[in-house]
């Protein structure tokens, strides 16, 4: 039997259960959202999360006889866990552990990043990158610029830079797997790029006096 229900569980965090070959029960559905209530202390901006659960029938397979994939969606970083178990609710728990895992991993990245923020001065370490990252790929009223010294030919593009924090920067970085990202920081209103580094590191560099 298949079961999809709809549960918002507060006004910012949209809980979607499907169930495929059983039937999910009140009780266990209770569980989920008792669970899943403690994403939005972690601050990412998670609007929406999945939870599908599936059950294996064939007992030669009893250990992992119910399949559990939690998924957030919609608007926030993409985080993705799956578990399996002889029984739903450890399932659903080993899932959820990995998931928050995942979660408390984000959030102690972003807390970094805003804590070695650079006021004003910009991070004196910059590596070169090889292309333009997806948000500047958008440009309009490009032109090409030739030097007098020699053949060599610049396209200029015009962008808007997006306003948003350090921390909206690091989940976009994340979730566009994006060499860098410039922007205009929110709380110094400075031009800055972000770029990834070795391990959960990054870099800041921001441009301009501060306001």
């Amino acid at each position: 039997m298949n079961n999809s229900t709809r549960l918002i569980e507060t006004s910012n965090l949209n809980v979607v259960i499907h169930g495929r070959h059983f039937s999910v029960s009140p009780k266990f559905k209770e569980h989920i959202l008792a669970k899943l209530a403690r994403v939005e202390r972690f601050a990412l901006g998670i609007s929406r999360v999945d939870v599908e659960l599936s059950h294996e029938a064939n007992p030669r397979q009893s250990d992992r006889a119910f399949e559990i994939k939690i998924t957030s969606d919609g608007i926030g970083p993409f985080i993705r866990a799956t578990a399996f178990a002889s029984d739903q609710y450890t399932a659903f728990d080993l899932a959820h552990e990995k998931f928050e895992e995942q979660l408390r991993r984000l959030h102690e990245r972003s807390k970094s990043i805003k804590r070695h923020r650079p006021n004003p001065s910009p991070v004196l370490e910059f590596q070169a990158m090889n292309s333009l990252g997806s948000e500047l790929d958008g440009s309009q009223n490009s032109a090409d610029l030739v030097l007098a010294a020699g053949p060599l030919h610049v396209q200029l593009k015009h962008q808007e830079l997006p306003a948003m924090s350090v921390e909206e920067a690091v989940e976009r970085v994340e979730l566009g797997k994006l060499k860098f990202l410039v922007f205009i920081d929110c709380e110094t209103n400075l031009p800055s790029l972000l770029y990834p580094r070795k391990g959960y590191d990054y870099g800041l560099m921001q441009l301009g006096a501060a306001s």
